[in-house]
């Protein structure tokens, strides 16, 4: 049901100032769009093919009418209470930012360590953005993000920004104690143990700060879920073998979605990938006695192709799935949070979607 419903979002992309045939349609349908949608919507100076243009114009009708039975669903009984939550104001195509700093947010352990610093010009702004986005409907990242964002209109992946912003946090050396803390909450390391050809064993660690999910072999095969990707990244050979040897607290994993094909040309991959609600990553550990179980916090979902896009995010709160889409946000079912966002359909795989989930956040179990 809700494939028609994220149609929508690819709405955002066509409004282009040289498309006026859509902006007129978005125009007419304002009174809808704009309960989850900004009236501004972003303009990317990037080249969409005409196929998707008509794709999402023939499909707008639908769209609407998913959107308004969505918005009807929600306001029925004590399912949602509209601004609940905190929105972020999208400041050109700055919806990669919003979608990460939602997650961070809504990250309990992550908001309280950033609370206790006192000093540090980047560290304040987000001290103070984490405390507005508790007190206001919809606010403005723009302190914030003017120090680490040099152009609000020129389009990052989430994962760039994400490497950037934490690089930047932790250049704060005024308060090393608690650069530390917080660096165990967000970073891991892995140990990686080679063979020479005398036989004897050379070891490296590397510190990282996601791990990314391969989704295909050797071979050229997919890789269709979560499990077995990481055991693809950590798998052995005969000379080499990989191990997380420190888990961080919060864990992030980059579905590799763009993919480098023979002609040097990136394209972006929208088939199946699965992954569940709870995963264990100690076989993957150095020490496999030591439980390291996370739960799934956040789905950061990348909408559109390897050439433009958009992000939105869908976040565990209280055990109910929100969609946060920059300053809209509603409740949605827990498989229109999860299993919507694997790629294709299962049912049909060879239905590619426009949308699949890009970069997953998951929490330490305590």
């Amino acid at each position: 049901m809700l494939k028609k419903f994220f149609l929508i979002q690819t709405i955002v992309f066509i409004c282009l100032d040289n498309i006026v045939q859509t902006v007129k349609v978005c125009k007419t349908k304002k009174k809808n769009v704009d309960k989850w949608f900004p009236s501004n919507p972003e303009k990317q100076n990037l080249n969409a093919d005409s196929s998707s243009h008509s794709y999402i114009l023939e499909n707008e009708s639908n769209v609407i009418d998913r959107l308004d039975d969505t918005t009807n669903e929600q306001n029925s009984g004590k399912q949602y209470e509209e601004n609940e939550h905190c929105g972020l104001k999208n400041l050109g195509l700055t919806c990669y930012a919003n979608s990460l700093l939602q997650s961070l947010f809504h990250i309990k352990r992550f908001r309280d360590k950033i609370n206790e610093f006192e000093k540090g010009e980047m560290m304040l702004s987000l001290k103070k953005l984490f405390q507005e986005m508790q007190k206001n409907k919809i606010y403005e990242p723009k302190d914030l993000l003017d120090h680490i964002i040099k152009d609000f209109y020129t389009f990052e992946d989430i994962n760039e920004f994400h490497l950037q912003f934490f690089d930047k946090l932790m250049e704060n050396k005024e308060e090393a104690t608690k650069i530390s803390e917080l660096d165990n909450l967000i970073t891991g390391t892995t140990k990686e143990t080679t063979k020479n050809e005398e036989g004897e064993s050379i070891e490296r660690r590397d510190d990282f700060k996601n791990i990314f999910l391969p989704t295909s072999k050797i071979d050229g095969t997919f890789i269709d879920n979560l499990e077995e990707s990481l055991a693809q990244e950590f798998s052995k050979d005969g000379t080499v073998k990989k191990e997380i040897e420190k888990a961080p607290e919060i864990l992030f994993l980059l579905i590799n979605r763009f993919v480098c094909k023979e002609n040097y040309t990136i394209e972006k991959y929208d088939g199946l990938f699965k992954f569940s609600k709870e995963i264990d990553i100690s076989p993957y550990c150095v020490d496999k006695t030591i439980e390291n179980t996370y739960k799934l916090h956040s789905v950061i979902v990348h909408l559109g192709y390897s050439t433009w896009g958009h992000y939105f995010c869908n976040i565990l709160i209280d055990g109910k799935w929100y969609l946060f889409n920059d300053d809209k946000m509603g409740v949605i079912e827990e498989n229109d949070a999860i299993e919507e966002q694997f790629g294709c359909s299962t049912e049909n795989p060879n239905e590619m979607k426009k949308y699949s989930a890009y970069y997953l956040v998951y929490v330490k179990k305590n």
